[in-house]
């Protein structure tokens, strides 16, 4: 097997590469929504609320509110990991001003209501500072 090893700029274009690749930029979405609304974000990803396990969808927009890609997490029936190195990454990459996050919780409470856990907001706080250090703004967190 041979393995070539990257250094330098090589080793920076093929992380850059990589995540680019990971945002997913061909999804078909209308340019006029804006995705700073919660009532769009859950529209457009409703088909995310009654699945079995948990998903996790990140909108990179820009300072219009246009979505310039995603970047999506599947995970368990009650929890989803997400890089937050990667998740920066992408958003600096994507050339976004505002990160949305929104994923669904296929366990409700027993009265029914959608509630975010202890871990979602200590996620929500972590992701706010961070995207704040370089510059982006963590617009908004929502549950479907």
């Amino acid at each position: 097997m041979i393995e070539k090893t990257l250094d330098g700029d090589n080793a920076n274009f093929a992380v850059r590469y990589e995540l680019v690749k990971k945002i997913d930029r061909d999804r078909v979405i209308d340019p006029n929504l804006d995705f700073r609304s919660p009532k769009i974000v859950a529209s457009f990803l409703r088909h995310l609320q009654h699945l079995p396990i948990e998903k996790h969808i990140c909108l990179f927009l820009d300072h219009r509110g246009r979505c310039l890609g995603t970047v999506e997490y599947t995970g368990m029936e009650d929890h989803v990991h997400i890089s937050t190195s990667e998740m920066v990454a992408c958003a600096i990459l994507s050339g976004a001003q505002f990160v949305v996050f929104c994923h669904n919780h296929p366990t409700v409470g027993g009265d029914g209501e959608l509630r975010f856990s202890a871990e979602d907001i200590r996620v929500i706080d972590k992701f706010t500072w961070l995207f704040g250090t370089v510059g982006r703004t963590f617009h908004d967190s929502i549950i479907i």
